[in-house]
This record gives structure tokens, C-alpha cells and sequence, in this order.
């Protein structure tokens, strides 16, 4: 029979797996403590526990996600628990590379993040779908159909799971997405437009992020830092990338990486006390490119697996 979530597992094993299993294969701690952590807290756990999920998920849920979002998961301002949801972190919550960071390495809190968050989509599926954008049910497409409703171009960071779609979006004007002339005052938006505009090795090179535990484990939190330790996200999962005139989609697979395949063998998902804040930073490499700034956080505040909502199958 299936193992149900345990989430002392997760706290105490995970932990010490991630350690050992990122130093031999070269990895951050933070960060595949990050990943996994944000995986427990919405319920990505190991894949022995998927049929146990699957069968919560038919319960009736007790709250109502917000009727005018575009997401499965509503926002804190909705949720009537201030759990199961996701709210916006500042961005000077996050340090990132100063102007003077080539000469001193100091970092500097970011300023506002570039893009705003748009919302958090919670899928189980037995496939995951790794062009989300795509999707009838998922984020980009319902906006549409509501007629573009919180408009500008859409940034998907997508994370294929063992049982589904963890994905988490953000909107930003136009001029961000490089519909406008380069902005000298702003060294962030042409890294940005450069990142768009790149190829997959570039992307991959330059893409991190940035976890920050609000609440939680003191084992997580020790582990994961406090917003100032960044990681590039390719260095532990193997990335992806797929656009369209509209959106930018960021794939993460966890599935098909053999670091977290150990590790999901040993988190089991359930941390339902967790808040964790996350940021995306595309790196500054150059005195051009600096300071760098968040491209966009998001936080979520105690997420039960046991609310996502089915991903019906991809229409043909």
C-alpha cells in the first residue's frame, strides 16, 4: 500500500539527504533543500504516495478558490485560513548583486521585483505537461478567454512533478518583455530581454533562484538562508523552455533528474506549516548588467495537497 506523507521524514531525512546527495554530485544544498522544500509544502512528494493523493484530491474541498482568479490556487486575500494560498514577498526582501558587486561581492536588497505575481496553479495529473502555457485549464490561456484580464506578458516557472504541475506565474508590462528600446537607466530589463532572447545554454547559465523560509523547520531554515543565497536552478534540475507571443515558460523537471529522484525516495511531502518565498534573478555577469533585481517572488503560506485540483488531458 501506498506510504502516506509524513512530515517528520520530510524535515529530518530530507534535510540530511540533500546534503549528501548535493555534495556528490556537486549540487548547492540551499538550493535542493529549497526545491524540495516548496515541493513538500504543496505536496510534491515521493511517487509512492501518489495514489494516496490521488484519492484526497476526490474529497470535496472545503474552501472555494477565488471565482474571478485565473488560478487554481487562490491568494491570500481570498483564502478565508490564510493557508493553502500564495501572496506577494517585497523584493527587497531578496539581496541580489550590487552595482559595485565585481569589486566588493557585496550584495544589496533588490528593488520592486520586475514582474508582479499573477497567481499559482496546483495540477495532478498522471503526465505531467511540460508546456503548461498551452493548456486550456492553466493560467495563460484562461486569461484570454477572460479577455486578457491582468494583461502584459506572462512568465511561467513550471515544475514537473512525479503526480502533476506546480507552477507559478507573473505578469509584466510589455516593455519588459522587450516591446520597447533598450533602457540604459535599468541594466535588470536588458538582462532580462537578453535572457528572452537567448538560447537555451545562456538561459541555463544565467537563470537563479533565490529561496527564503518565513516559516518553518529550523533545519530548513538554517539550510535555505535568509534571501541572500541565490543558485542557478539548471546546476540541480534539468530546464526547459518554450514561449509564445504572450508568455515565457520556464520548465524545471524534477522527475527526470537522478539527484531528486534520491531524494523524493526519502521527502515525502506533507510540511503544511511551511511559508516559503521564492525569487527568480536572471544574473548580472558584467558592470553593464548591475545591480541585478528579482524578475519576480512569490510566497506560499501552507499549502495541502490534498486541494489540487485534476488537469483534464491536454486536447489534441
Amino acid at each position: 500500500a501506498p506510504l502516506l506523507p509524513d512530515p517528520r521524514a520530510a524535515a529530518v531525512g530530507g534535510l540530511l539527504l540533500c546534503g549528501l546527495v548535493s555534495r556528490a554530485y556537486g549540487v548547492p544544498n540551499g538550493l535542493m533543500v529549497a526545491v524540495f522544500a516548496s515541493g513538500a509544502s504543496a505536496g510534491l512528494g515521493f511517487a509512492g504516495g501518489i495514489e494516496a493523493a490521488r484519492k484526497e484530491i476526490q474529497k470535496p474541498p472545503p474552501s472555494v478558490p477565488d471565482p474571478d482568479s485565473c488560478c487554481t490556487l487562490p491568494s491570500w486575500a481570498s483564502s478565508p485560513t490564510a493557508g493553502h494560498c500564495w501572496s506577494e514577498p517585497q523584493g527587497d526582501l531578496f539581496r541580489v548583486r550590487s552595482a559595485t558587486y565585481l569589486e566588493d561581492r557585496v550584495k544589496k536588497p533588490s528593488q520592486t521585483a520586475l514582474a508582479s505575481l499573477a497567481g499559482v496553479d496546483l495540477f495532478l495529473t498522471d503526465t505531467p505537461e511540460p508546456h503548461i502555457a498551452r493548456h486550456p485549464e492553466a493560467f495563460v490561456c484562461r486569461k484570454r478567454r477572460r479577455g486578457g484580464r491582468g494583461g502584459g506578458f506572462t512568465f511561467c516557472l513550471n515544475f514537473c512533478m512525479p503526480w502533476g504541475n506546480f507552477v507559478v506565474y507573473w505578469t509584466a508590462p510589455g516593455s519588459v518583455s522587450g516591446d520597447d528600446a533598450d533602457s540604459p537607466g535599468d541594466p535588470s530589463r536588458n538582462v532580462l530581454r537578453k535572457f528572452l532572447a537567448g538560447d537555451d545554454a545562456y538561459r541555463d547559465a544565467r537563470l537563479k533562484l533565490i529561496p527564503r523560509v518565513v516559516e518553518g523547520n529550523w533545519l530548513v531554515r538554517r539550510a535555505v538562508g535568509s534571501g541572500a543565497n541565490a543558485a542557478k536552478l539548471s546546476e540541480a534540475l534539468r530546464l526547459a523552455y518554450f514561449s509564445g507571443p504572450d508568455y515565457f515558460e520556464v520548465v524545471a523537471d524534477i522527475v527526470g533528474s537522478a539527484v531528486a529522484r534520491r531524494i523524493l525516495s526519502v521527502v515525502r511531502s506533507g510540511t503544511s506549516s511551511l511559508v516559503l518565498d521564492l525569487a527568480l534573478v536572471v544574473e548580472g555577469v558584467d558592470e553593464a548588467e548591475l545591480p541585478e533585481r528579482v524578475l519576480g517572488a512569490a510566497r506560499l503560506h501552507r499549502v495541502d495537497p490534498a486541494l489540487a485540483v485534476a488537469l483534464g488531458v491536454m486536447p489534441e
